[in-house]
């Protein structure tokens, strides 16, 4: 259970606000959130999870070789079953990515960027990059469609929190 609560504090912004399984092969952690008796960390542990839209779900040793690729070999004998992996898949919305691409030339800002590659400056895929931080152009509502995004999928936080789980990832004048 630690090791979930370790997961789920290292992943917090991209796990809140969605669905997802945890995998396990120890069974008794099924059964965790209907526990009548718990701990005082335990406690706090259940306190910290219901904050996730998630569901623990026990996987048997012999089918679950991720766990441990090493050792845990997969059983290949009259076995139909394929082992289990780990799927993360992220999706951006090509509008709104036009928009993005968009708005380098209507942005006088992000227009001198885009003349003036500097040192840390990249493109990509058409779109610019200070370091890891995809540039956000002056257009539409790009910034406030951005931060209404975060606002909302990371549980209606403060402003500042909601700053913060962008900060690391975009960037735009005055941000």
């Amino acid at each position: 259970m630690l090791t979930i609560i370790r997961a789920l504090k290292k992943w917090w912004s991209d796990l809140l606000g969605s669905h997802f399984t945890i995998y396990t092969n120890h069974q008794t952690l099924q059964n965790f959130d209907i526990q009548k008796e718990l701990s005082k960390r335990q406690a706090r542990w259940m306190e910290y999870m219901s904050q996730y839209d998630c569901s623990i779900k026990y996987i048997n040793e012999d089918d679950n070789c991720v766990a441990d690729a090493l050792s845990c070999l997969p059983n290949t004998v009259d076995n139909d079953s394929s082992p289990i992996t780990s799927i993360f898949e992220i999706q951006s919305d090509p509008f709104f990515v036009q928009d993005i691409k968009d708005g380098y030339h209507t942005d006088p800002w992000c227009r001198a960027l885009m003349s003036d590659l500097a040192q840390g400056v990249t493109s990509r895929n058409g779109l610019i990059f200070i370091m890891n931080q995809l540039i956000i152009p002056k257009h539409k509502q790009l910034c406030e469609d951005l931060f209404r995004l975060a606002h909302d999928n990371l549980g209606h936080f403060s402003s500042e929190k909601s700053y913060s789980s962008l900060q690391n990832d975009f960037y735009w004048p005055n941000m």
